[in-house]
């Protein structure tokens, strides 16, 4: 059954037309086999002296059918739509070249291949070429015949035969067609489908463009109208053009008084006057207030009344809305009011309706602070009488916030870039002196241990040629500079008959001091001086302020720099003095390790060897408590004899040069195993090895390394019946960590720490041999290859090795 749902399954195509062709000829495939077999069933039982001739063609067409369906499925369209036409071609001229010529009933069969053609081909050229062949074919069946070449018919033509074969061509005949009509239904179908979105899309791109054509609208006339009034009525109405509202609301907030005015409340047709109200928590005006996000809330029945009972209610007080969208009104990014829109209907607005009313708000928060910005303009030239002077006014704010914002934003990238204080203060020193112009700029900077304001020499600009900026020290409360260092604040005079007056250019009339803050801690006073009396505002001070705070930031910044270079070179410096005194050190200990060692083998050699002799000549004269002593001895000798030849060779470790090649680590594995084989010819090991990575290394030394952890992973599984022994490498961290594993008596990890120091054990000598200088020895070798050596066991559970060698990156670098 898989074989026949495979076989009928529909290939995938690339091609829009191929899945509908690929249908009609799955179907026709089908229905041919179906029809074979009836019509070969039928033909059999009126002719049966023909009944092989009908099995023959109903196997050969069935199998072509089959063919065709296989390479169907693998997705050959075009290939299986042209040899269903010439098959079906080919069957026909053969019904008819046996039956008859163009009086039999084959002939007529053409019709169904030329209708195959057209609807499976789906091409005219196709079809026409079929329609060319058949004639042409059916003009050779007709010469034949009257040549006499056309054989006579196997065929008795009999009116039912010519019955049933008729059927079978109106059968195929009809199929075909109601198989295309119904395709055509169905692209039909499709193509209203894709009609109906695409008016819809039109539809959507339509609204979006009046909804645009309405912004427009509203910015132009907006722009036109200074009246905030007459805006918000402008607002109101070119709303009312796209969405539909019951009440309409335009509030502004008081962000220090925590209250907002009603600028506009519109309902039940008309405005409504509204006192200014408290910002009231767990509210629409609320939550835009402190998000600064847009609202779509769409209230339940049962909420309603709650609502009432919870909330503040304007305008007409009788009714409450169910659907309410809330949108903030902005002026650079901050949350000056809130623009809303409601409706006594539930679920009426949507996302849609949302943005739109966003797209609105955005330009009506510009019209109202436009607005509101020319009411006070206004109100200033009514007051003052003179539109000129404050068209300067004007003007000269939109230069100082320029000029302000260049210096700022110029600082900024000074404070990132510089390197050093002196380049700092100088720049922002001319930086003021070119954009505010003031007559002298100074920065004195605070000196802590003396307590005074020094001026900076590079820091100056505006003295005259005779003052010298390094003599220029300022105490506390000393002039305005002064008060402003010991208060931690601004100050500024506007003339020279302020009390706190001490200028050295007794032509200067305004001073303006801020101090250069880094939190509580006093780095500074910034300081500008000018020959007009009140030459200095508010904005002047706030630019100073905010200049200050940047400056205190870079100079904390460069002076912790200094400090961290400062203390990286005292501590290499220290690490270098350190580093000679412990190689000296090491190298004192190693030559008094090998004297020591070698200086203990003299006498060490006369004790073992009059041992030796006393045991060999003189132990029958001894009583038997004193033979034990002596072998006692004797072993002690030869235990410290091993010590001593393993402390030398240790200590040859620190002064053997490296010999660093490639080293196969597999054979050096193979070797050391190879050296145990006499220890372990009678024990039961397993060897577990692995493929091992080449390494750069020493040879002789990596040897020694695993000549002393297998010796270990033999020694310490002496008690197990079965020792399991791996030897392995793992990747970690993009480096090669080589391994040797044991099922030994393991140790207790609280002591990894003891595990390679000189003499130290982890068992005693009487359960397990050896001299406490391996592991120490093993350690040092890896180290002097700049790698790692680590441990992990568990008591009686085994241990394990690591090691890494980093050789090849210290010879790299």
């Amino acid at each position: 059954m898989k074989i026949f749902q495979t076989l009928f399954t529909l290939p995938p195509t690339e091609q829009e037309s191929e899945p509908q062709t690929a249908q009609i000829l799955r179907n026709l495939l089908v229905f041919f086999i179906g029809v074979s077999l009836v019509y070969a069933l039928l033909n059999s039982l009126t002719d049966i002296s023909n009944w092989m001739r009908y099995l023959a063609q109903t196997v050969i067409l069935i199998t072509s059918l089959l063919l065709g369906m296989f390479f169907l499925q693998k997705g050959y369209v075009g290939a299986v739509s042209t040899a269903i036409t010439l098959m079906l071609w080919l069957v026909f001229t053969y019904a008819a070249y046996t039956g008859g010529g163009v009086r039999s009933s084959g002939y007529y069969g053409y019709l169904v291949a030329i209708i195959a053609a057209g609807v499976i081909v789906g091409k005219r050229i196709a079809t026409l070429l079929v329609t060319l062949l058949c004639l042409g074919t059916g003009y050779v069946l007709l010469y034949a015949e009257t040549s006499g070449f056309l054989p006579s018919s196997a065929v008795p033509m009999t009116s039912f035969a010519f019955w049933l074969d008729s059927i079978f061509y109106f059968t195929a005949a009809a199929s075909m067609l109601f198989m295309t009509m119904r395709l055509n239904d169905q692209a039909l179908e499709r193509l209203k489908h894709e009609l109906k979105e695409r008016q819809q899309a039109e539809e959507r791109a339509a609204q979006s463009a009046r909804y645009l054509a309405t912004l427009n609208e509203i910015g132009l006339a907006i722009s036109e109208v200074t009246d905030l009034h007459t805006v918000l009525e402008i607002i109101r109405q070119k709303l009312a053009q796209f969405l539909v509202f019951d009440f309409y609301s335009v509030r502004v907030f008081n962000v220090e008084a925590r209250t907002m005015t009603y600028l506009a409340v519109y309902e039940s047709g008309r405005y409504w006057d509204e006192p200014d109200a408290p910002l009231q928590a767990s509210n629409e005006t609320f939550e835009v207030f402190e998000s600064g996000k847009s609202i779509l809330r769409l209230y339940q029945p049962n909420e309603l009344e709650m609502f009432k009972d919870k909330f503040h209610l304007v305008g007409d007080r009788n009714r409450c809305t169910a659907s309410v969208i809330f949108v903030p009104l902005k002026k650079h990014g901050q949350t000056i009011g809130a623009l809303t829109v409601q409706r006594y209907d539930f679920n009426a607005y949507t996302e849609e309706h949302l943005q739109l009313v966003e797209s609105v708000a955005i330009q009506a928060g510009i019209a109202i602070e436009n607005a509101r910005l020319f009411a006070r303009l206004q109100q200033e030239l009514a007051e003052r009488k003179q539109a000129e002077e404050l068209t300067r006014q004007v003007n000269f704010q939109l230069q100082q916030r320029l000029k302000e914002l260049y210096i700022l934003n110029a600082a900024a990238q000074a404070s990132a870039t510089r390197k050093s204080e002196d380049e700092l203060l100088e720049w922002v020193v001319e930086t003021l002196y070119h954009s505010l112009y003031p007559d002298i700029v100074g920065i004195g900077l605070w000196d802590e241990q003396e307590q005074v304001l020094r001026t900076h020499a590079r820091a100056i600009r505006g003295l005259s040629d005779t003052f010298d900026p390094t003599q220029l020290v300022t105490r506390l409360n000393q002039g305005v500079v002064g008060k402003t260092a010991a208060e931690r604040r601004p100050y500024r005079i506007n003339h020279a008959g302020d009390p706190l007056y001490c200028a050295i250019d007794t032509s200067i009339q305004s001073e303006l001091c801020v101090p250069i803050l880094a939190g509580e801690k006093l780095l500074g006073v910034l300081n500008i001086e000018s020959r007009q009396a009140n030459a200095f505002s508010d904005a002047d001070e706030n630019l100073l302020v905010t200049l200050a705070g940047q400056i205190a930031a870079a100079l904390e910044r460069l002076r912790a720099e200094q400090a961290l270079r400062t203390l990286n070179a005292e501590l290499e410096q220290r690490v270098s003095e350190r580093t000679a005194q412990l190689e000296m050190i090491n190298r004192e200990l190693e030559a008094f390790s090998y004297s020591v060692s070698h200086d203990l083998r003299t006498p060490l050699r006369s004790i073992t060897g009059f041992a030796n002799i006393l045991q060999e000549d003189f132990s029958q004269d001894l009583p038997p408590s004193a033979q034990q002593f002596l072998i006692k001895i004797c072993k002690a000798g030869e235990q410290m004899t091993q010590m001593i030849d393993a402390l030398l060779d240790f200590a040859r470790l620190g002064r053997k040069p490296l010999n660093l090649q490639v080293v196969d680590v597999n054979e050096i594995v193979r070797s050391v195993i190879e050296s145990f084989s006499t220890e372990v010819q009678n024990r039961n090991i397993e060897w577990q090895i692995s493929p091992l990575s080449s390494s750069l290394a020493d040879s002789s030394l990596l040897r020694l390394v695993y000549t002393n952890l297998i010796g270990n992973a033999i020694k310490y599984t002496s008690t197990r019946p079965k020792a399991y022994i791996q030897i392995g490498s793992l990747e970690q961290e993009g480096n090669v960590v080589y391994f040797v594993r044991d099922n030994g008596v393991g140790f207790d990890m609280q002591y990894v720490t003891k595990l390679f120091g000189v003499f130290q054990r982890l068992h005693h000598q009487e359960e397990f041999e050896g001299t406490g200088i391996g592991l120490a020895t093993v350690q040092r070798i890896i180290a002097r290859h700049n790698g790692q050596i680590w441990a992990e066991a568990e008591v009686e559970k085994g241990a394990t090795f690591y090691f890494t060698l980093n050789s090849k990156q210290e010879q790299d670098e």
